[in-house]
């Protein structure tokens, strides 16, 4: 998004296509658009506001011309529900993969340790000409394991959890919870090959015990600004290094082409 002021007008270029000239009736001394996107009914538009020594943001709603509808909100601070609720929909670069499940990816390449070889994807865009706000993510491996991931800009609670299903326990981690963020639960199948006919197999489903290991509760930013200093100073080496950085942006590029072909799952280079 691009923008100027022309005399009592802002024009905003939206997406290098569409030029929205709105009445300055905010573009007051310390007020500046930040933020444009095209919806149903016609736009939205974000304004920081640095005056009385404060910084504030308004949010409007506007007609395809370009006309005042409504005031969505009204100098509020950038921790506003209103303002933080809009923030998925000014994502004009990136689709909701790029935004939410790199978070995902790092947390899977870290625990599984190897490479997937092939992404698949999914997603919808319900604003028309705008990013994907919704996407499934499907990754396979050489081995039997398979990964899923789902994102959503649109999702009314907000959802962190990772569950880890392996041959002998599975694993919940939810980084909502307060405490118990892990949870380890002795649940799975047992397979059996019966002595008269080894083409038979007897299944059986194992529903044990669940407990929750005590781990620690410094915050993970407060972790992770400690490391990246650690490493600065030489002290440790990166637990995500440019090469497993670099392979995440592969996985996302590869879910981007395999999103614009209705799911075909697109190979990843060894």
């Amino acid at each position: 998004m691009h923008c100027w002021r022309i005399g009592n007008s802002w024009i905003f270029t939206i997406a290098g296509i569409v030029t929205l000239p709105v009445s300055s009736t905010v573009a007051n001394a310390g007020t500046n658009p930040i933020a444009a996107v095209k919806v149903e009914t016609g736009y939205e538009i974000a304004w920081k506001n640095t005056g009385a020594g404060s910084t504030t943001f308004t949010l409007w709603g506007t007609d395809a011309k370009g006309d005042l509808t409504r005031t969505i909100a009204n100098s509020v601070p950038g921790s506003d529900p209103a303002i933080a609720s809009a923030e998925a929909l000014f994502q004009q670069d990136i689709n909701v993969m790029w935004d939410l499940a790199v978070h995902d990816l790092s947390i899977m390449d870290f625990v599984i340790g190897i490479n997937p070889v092939a992404v698949s994807a999914t997603g919808l865009s319900h604003v028309p000409g705008q990013p994907a706000n919704v996407a499934f993510m499907t990754l396979f491996f050489d081995r039997d394991i398979i990964a899923h991931i789902n994102v959503n800009w649109l999702s009314p609670v907000k959802i962190r959890r990772t569950l880890v299903g392996g041959s002998k326990r599975m694993i919940v981690y939810d980084d909502l919870e307060t405490s118990e963020k892990v949870k380890i639960y002795d649940k799975g199948i047992t397979v059996t090959e019966t002595p008269d006919d080894l083409r038979k197999l007897l299944i059986s489903y194992r529903t044990g015990d669940l407990w929750s290991p005590k781990v620690s509760e410094t915050e993970a930013l407060r972790a992770e600004v400690a490391h990246f200093r650690n490493c600065i100073e030489g002290s440790e080496k990166p637990i995500t290094s440019g090469e497993r950085g670099l392979a995440i942006v592969r996985m996302l590029e590869a879910a981007d082409r395999s999103m614009q072909s209705r799911g075909e799952a697109i190979e990843l280079s060894a």
